[in-house]
């Protein structure tokens, strides 16, 4: 079939990778006659590099990106909320940073937004956390001045920001809220040039105390983007890191109180990026290059499991180049029971006789994987489209599986699967 498409491709017919492969009115299981997946914001005048969303039950949702600000002069925060059906517009929430002798502070990386209370929007305090580096005027010894904070929203007015982290290195930031409030958050204190270590510790804001801070892995360094993952269970604290020779796990006992367990090997080797999710009960972890899926069985170790409908392709002729490939690859708890995997998909034609035909084509697909193990699907949620930034901005209520994040074109998007 993809050698098929490659022809259509060479001459010159250009048709779509998904109409070729899928078909354009595939649906996912769920009501019969219901509108599986629809799209609840796609804000194409926003420039945003990171975002991020948290889903309630009422449908309600709360949305936060890093936006360009104009001629690109910097970064703002900006805050989204999803009330009856409507959405506010963008309010900027970075202002009143706290200061470090001296030095204001300049929103940098990853932003995330969580609460404690799932019924609605306005029942329980939304938290948003940032990263921010404070400014310098040479590159002295306080060169590498990056720190966390928060702020909450109590359905009518913000408090100040707070900052919950030391003035240093934090890189490779992944944060969520718990069901009593407490924001979680990990990092790594080394950079490009110096090892550092994985740290996983808490902020109360009833409170205003900081938690213990527990090492995760002694011996890693900084990666790249995507590095860690936050999942908070039940009765846990779960993060899967990525070291220099794989993915690990760790899991912090008794909802956070401890202890710390013991290092679990997830995937041997160098895998570009890891999300992970907690889904039926179980610890579900994928990676990408290439796209794999793990879960956690009862005695603690990890099993690969096959994905149904993500299969990437490589064939290189005398000719051409003809690949696909997964990647971004988000894993959620589908509405119920069972999973929802989604990735962007990248079709590549090269044609080495005649560059005129040589075609790039990515689109957001979806698999589901029921809790029997039955795999549905592939199915597109947008077409014709380079994806960037997903991160963990997976959220499921009772009001279905709501999926946030950033295009390449800076566009702010919130997709959500029906119940």
């Amino acid at each position: 079939m993809f050698s098929s498409m490659g022809r259509i491709q060479r001459s010159s017919a250009r048709m779509s990778l998904v109409a070729v492969l899928l078909g354009l009115a595939v649906l996912l299981p769920g009501a019969a006659g219901a509108q599986t997946w629809q799209t609840l914001l796609d804000d194409s005048a926003s420039l945003a590099s990171w975002s991020h969303m948290t889903a309630f039950n009422d449908g309600s949702a709360a949305l936060v990106s890093r936006d360009y600000l104009p001629g690109y002069t910097g970064a703002g925060v900006f805050f989204r909320k999803l009330q009856g059906g409507s959405w506010s517009s963008p309010e900027r929430i970075d202002g009143g940073l706290p200061t470090y002798n001296g030095r204001t502070a300049e929103v940098m990386g990853r932003v995330f937004v969580g609460s404690a209370n799932k019924s609605s929007l306005g029942a329980a305090p939304v938290v948003v956390i940032i990263s921010a580096r404070y400014s310098r005027a040479i590159l002295d010894a306080d060169g590498l001045m990056y720190a966390l904070f928060v702020k909450s929203w109590n359905g009518s007015s913000w408090s100040a920001w707070t900052r919950i982290t030391p003035v240093g290195i934090v890189n490779d930031v992944s944060a969520d809220v718990d069901g009593q409030g407490r924001v979680w958050y990990t990092w790594n204190d080394g950079d490009n040039l110096t090892n550092g270590q994985y740290r996983l510790s808490s902020y109360d804001l009833a409170t205003a105390c900081s938690g213990a801070v527990h090492t995760l892995d002694s011996a890693s360094r900084t990666l790249t983007w995507r590095s860690t993952s936050l999942v908070i269970a039940p009765d846990a604290i779960w993060v899967t890191y990525r070291a220099p020779d794989g993915i690990y796990a760790r899991r912090l006992a008794n909802q956070g109180a401890g202890p710390l367990g013991p290092r679990l090997s997830v995937q041997l080797g160098f895998p570009s990026g890891q999300m992970s999710a907690w889904v039926d009960g179980t610890l579900w972890v994928t990676t990408e290059s290439p796209l794999r899926l793990y879960r956690m069985s009862s005695s603690g170790s990890f099993i690969q499991e096959a994905i149904g409908g993500l299969t990437s392709y490589y064939e290189e002729t005398e000719s051409s180049i003809e690949s696909i490939d997964h990647y971004l690859p988000v894993v959620a708890q589908r509405p119920g029971s069972g999973l929802v995997l989604i990735a962007a998909r990248q079709y590549h034609f090269e044609d080495w006789n005649d560059s005129t035909n040589d075609f790039d084509e990515s689109s957001l697909v979806a698999v589901e994987r029921s809790s029997a193990g039955v795999w549905s699907g592939p199915v597109t949620l947008d077409s014709d489209e380079s994806w960037s930034e997903i991160g963990n901005a997976a959220s499921t209520s009772a009001a279905g599986l709501f999926i946030g994040g950033t295009k390449s074109s800076g566009a702010v998007f919130v997709l959500r699967r029906l119940p």
